[in-house]
């Protein structure tokens, strides 16, 4: 399970068909971003993550960076309560006209609160956003489908296991606001309990406290993975979509779906875009993956009246 938080892998093991590979473009050693778009002192962590309490306290159990990371924002007691760790709100105010204006990954007063000298000091323990957020992706719009759902799905296990780790240290999280409790003093010592809470659990106790809500999103994220893992062939005629290319010493360079995921193709590709028959068969597969090359009948109903 590359990069996966190690207290979901064995989960998404069950849940799964196979293993859930990373994506082999976004190197976050060597950011493929940081020049022209992201500060390389922000790259992709302008944002801060919202924590749920069992995550805290096994960052808070790691020790190290991370956990005085966390302490800092539990010190602060901004966006604390006893389910975790939220995003204050004046933060959110603040990130929102920085995405509408300079954009993503350009203001070092966003930079996560975790990112330490480069790197992301809770890594291990990371959310659901962080977890599933890529620049680049190897199979294009197909691979973003497939996080999305890996996305929502975490985020329901974020809410559930949350609310089931207070119940078991004497705390309903039904009540408003959730009360601390027992730990009204200490805090820390919450987090903790909640995360020996969700240490032992097996799938199965976390497929039933998922309940309905759960086994459909495990569906929809079973058949991202297998859209992801068993590409279909393309065999409908396709034809150019949308995108931009520019040619730099022999190469081109694509940017079809997204504007973080561009191609980077020898240039003889643009040449052949109209015949596609022309083109190799992986090629074929990666155009159609990043949005340049569409199926003939969607790009005829795009231009309908």
């Amino acid at each position: 399970m590359a990069g996966i938080p190690a207290i979901y892998a064995d989960w998404l093991g069950e849940a799964l068909p196979g293993p859930v590979r990373g994506e082999a473009r976004s190197t976050c050693e060597a950011c493929p971003l940081c020049e022209g778009r992201f500060r390389v002192d922000v790259k992709c962590c302008g944002y801060v993550p919202r924590l749920p309490n069992y995550l805290v306290g096994r960052v808070l159990r790691a020790g190290g960076r991370g956990a005085e990371t966390v302490r800092a924002r539990l010190d602060a007691r901004v966006s604390v309560t006893p389910l975790g760790l939220g995003i204050p709100p004046d933060y959110a105010a603040a990130w929102t006209l920085v995405e509408r204006t300079t954009g993503f990954g350009t203001d070092p007063e966003l930079v996560c609160p975790h990112f330490d000298d480069g790197r992301c000091s809770i890594w291990a323990n990371r959310e659901a956003v962080c977890t599933t957020w890529f620049c680049r992706l190897d199979r294009g719009a197909v691979g973003q489908a497939f996080w999305l759902e890996l996305r929502a799905f975490l985020q329901l296990l974020e809410r559930v296991l949350a609310r089931h780790a207070l119940r078991q240290v004497g705390i309903d999280p039904s009540v408003r606001p959730v009360p601390w409790g027992r730990f009204v003093d200490d805090r820390e010592a919450l987090f903790l309990a909640t995360a020996d809470a969700v240490a032992g659990l097996s799938w199965s106790e976390v497929r039933e406290l998922g309940g309905f809500e759960l086994s459909v999103r495990r569906r929809a994220l079973k058949a991202a993975w297998l859209a992801r893992e068993h590409p279909a062939p393309v065999t409908e005629p396709v034809v150019p979509g949308v995108f931009t290319a520019s040619r730099q010493e022999g190469r081109a360079h694509l940017v079809g779906w997204s504007e973080y995921d561009a191609l980077d193709l020898p240039d003889a590709v643009l040449d052949q875009l109209d015949d596609p028959a022309s083109l190799p068969t992986e090629v074929v597969r990666a155009l159609v993956d990043h949005g340049i090359l569409v199926e003939a009948h969607q790009e005829a109903a795009s231009r309908a009246p």
